[in-house]
């Protein structure tokens, strides 16, 4: 579990490369707060770290389940949240809880919107901006999010 982080500039919170066997599972990141991140939320199993060189699609993919991101707020450079998760095992379980991402004041040349690409899960509290809440349900249908929702208990 990962509580109370601050992020100044680095390119992305979470990472994993394409390809590979095994499963990550049951992670929490709480309190993060990020100033002028590329990318704060990020699950890429498509990522290729070659620099301008092509990688090759791979099939196999890490099973990824259970990730929350809780109270994650603060301004991103280039898209808050990038889910992109494998055709042959989609993130399951992914809980976003209090998101609020705003772009930063030197975002160069516009932002990219939210993308969750087989990434299944609920998004609960306040989420800004509205494409964060972006994941699926698990019946398959996406959430729909057409203005800010507001959790209280």
């Amino acid at each position: 579990m990962a509580y109370d982080l601050i992020y100044r500039r680095p390119l992305h919170y979470v990472v994993l490369t394409q390809g590979g066997v095994g499963s990550v599972r049951n992670i929490t990141c709480s309190n993060v707060r990020v100033a002028n991140v590329a990318t704060p939320i990020a699950i890429d199993q498509f990522y290729c770290d070659r620099g301008g060189a092509r990688c090759a699609n791979r099939t196999g993919a890490v099973a990824i389940t259970s990730v929350a991101y809780r109270r994650v707020v603060g301004t991103y450079s280039i898209q808050p949240v990038r889910l992109a998760c494998s055709d042959a095992r989609p993130c399951t379980g992914v809980t976003m809880v209090d998101v609020r991402l705003s772009p930063a004041a030197t975002a160069p040349g516009g932002t990219l919107a939210p993308l969750c690409w087989n990434s299944y899960g609920e998004a609960l509290g306040t989420i800004q901006p509205l494409g964060v809440g972006c994941l699926q349900r698990s019946n398959g249908y996406a959430m729909p999010l057409t203005q800010p929702f507001n959790y209280t208990c």
